[in-house]
């Protein structure tokens, strides 16, 4: 892989990671278009770590917040206390289990379908076809007048939380946004446009750390590879991945994330034509 590769590819990742246009639909199709040779996990493995930089960039004090809140919670609740007070003693403790919640039917449904998700990443007609599935999701909620309510921890309760996870899992097909589904559900239920981004890329963090962690056992096959190119996915994923939080933030503000739907619907025609035609 040479260098311009990595940065399109890097760029792709970290961009699609976060817009709600499917990740997965792009790095289908990008590398098909041009007859690129497939990357490698290794390769794949630094660019979810640049994925994941960003949010912890963006997202660093919220995160450090919520590792202490939980610390503490855990503590009070190893030393005897009562668990719905530890829990539920400051804002930060409850998110945090919140956060840990909504991350747990990813994790259940991940692990008891892995087989069937796998199968279907190798049909690019299942990608084009859930595509046009994310775009209809996001022009419908993206259509809504939510109005934000103040506090992030007042807005999220163990039923949104639960249903976010659900629609996390959900975007494990090949073609569904994980932003689009978890930013969309929870607009759907009534979550302001501040705070349902917002705990929606709380919730990519395990879920792109997860993805990483699992991948680790490829990262032997970095000893083989250069690391220039390897270098610039990664700071291009992050950089872009950045861009990308501050533009989904931007659209949903000034209620222009429907418009989101139309680049999917788009994409997901002209892969559905290149499949059917080709």
């Amino acid at each position: 892989m040479n260098e311009l590769i990595a940065a399109v590819l890097g760029l792709v990742q970290g961009l699609t990671e976060f817009i709600p246009v499917s990740s997965s639909a792009h790095l289908v199709l990008i590398p098909e278009l041009f007859h690129w040779e497939p990357a490698g996990m290794a390769f794949d493995t630094v660019l979810h770590l640049g994925t994941l930089l960003a949010l912890v960039a963006f997202f660093g004090r919220d995160i450090l917040d919520l590792f202490a809140a939980f610390g503490a919670s855990l503590k009070d609740i190893l030393t005897g206390k009562n668990w719905r007070q530890a829990v539920s003693a400051s804002a930060e403790r409850r998110l945090a289990w919140l956060v840990l919640l909504g991350t747990l039917p990813a994790v259940v449904i991940g692990v008891s379908f892995k087989s069937a998700l796998e199968r279907l990443f190798e049909a690019p007609l299942s990608a084009a076809a859930f595509l046009m599935v994310t775009g209809v999701m996001i022009w419908y909620v993206g259509s809504r007048k939510n109005e934000d309510i103040t506090g992030l921890e007042s807005s999220v309760s163990p039923r949104v939380a639960i249903l976010v996870g659900l629609a996390q899992a959900f975007a494990m097909l090949p073609g569904i946004s994980r932003s689009g589904a978890t930013i969309s559900a929870g607009l759907f239920l009534g979550l302001g446009r501040e705070t349902a981004p917002r705990f929606s890329f709380l919730l990519a963090i395990p879920a792109i750390a997860g993805a990483a962690v699992l991948q680790a056992k490829d990262l032997h096959q970095l000893a083989g590879e250069a690391w220039l190119p390897l270098l610039i996915g990664g700071v291009v994923a992050a950089v872009s991945g950045y861009l990308a939080i501050f533009l989904v933030f931007r659209s949903l503000q000034s209620h222009k994330f429907k418009y989101f739907a139309c680049y999917c619907w788009l994409l997901g025609i002209f892969m559905l034509g290149r499949i059917l035609w080709t």
